[in-house]
């Protein structure tokens, strides 16, 4: 079976509003193997861009 591919985007890195929410998400789907979960950032700015950076890549894909 192959892992469901899941893309977030968001606007920009901030510390408020869904920001803080995707990292929270992204790092709990990541630890999923049945799951490729990538993130897409429109505008690189942000508090919280160090810690998506940062953040373990144990499924090997890619954030821009």
């Amino acid at each position: 079976m192959l892992p469901l591919s899941v893309l977030h985007v968001i606007w920009s890195a901030g510390m408020g509003g869904i920001g803080k929410i995707v990292y929270h998400l992204l790092k709990e789907q990541e630890k999923d193997a049945t799951m490729k979960v990538g993130l897409l950032i429109a505008k690189e700015e942000g508090e919280l861009m160090r810690d998506f950076w940062t953040t373990e890549n144990k499924n090997g894909h890619c954030r821009f």
